[in-house]
């Protein structure tokens, strides 16, 4: 009974250790959110892409719903500049003809809504800070 009462102690105190450091990001990873509005209203459907400027630890990105986006921490960014890619796709409008992959048939995608300067030709840039809460808010024209 000695022992026992010697172990729990130590157990609790381990424990307790180790709830402690839930939630830690050894690579110090952040929340990142925000909105992104396309020519004035909510950006209805799409994806945000966080990418290093320079060659880097992390990149993330998230689904855009009615506007808004959310990286979770464990899936965050580490602090740094990063170039933001935004993409949304014309669900409702004709699909275009793709000769993309060679010796493949042409594929009918659905049309890219957003601008290129706002994606694969992105002008759009984030600084993620440690400790912070990282809110970065989007308006397309």
């Amino acid at each position: 009974m000695g022992t026992h009462r010697l172990l729990a102690p130590l157990l609790l105190s381990v424990a307790l250790a180790l709830l402690a450091g839930c939630g830690v990001d050894p690579k110090g990873r952040q929340a990142v959110t925000g909105t992104v509005h396309f020519k004035g209203q909510p950006l209805d459907q799409g994806r945000i892409h966080f990418a290093p400027a320079t060659p880097g630890p992390s990149e993330a990105g998230a689904t855009i719903e009615n506007g808004a986006y959310s990286i979770p921490q464990q899936a965050g960014l580490v602090p740094g500049s990063y170039k933001v890619f935004i993409a949304s796709y014309d669900r409702t409008g004709a699909k275009v003809q793709s000769d993309e992959i060679p010796g493949e048939p042409s594929a009918r995608q659905f049309k890219e809504r957003i601008p290129a300067k706002y994606n694969n030709k992105t002008t759009l840039t984030a600084e993620v800070k440690g400790g912070e809460k990282n809110v970065f808010d989007f308006k397309l024209d």
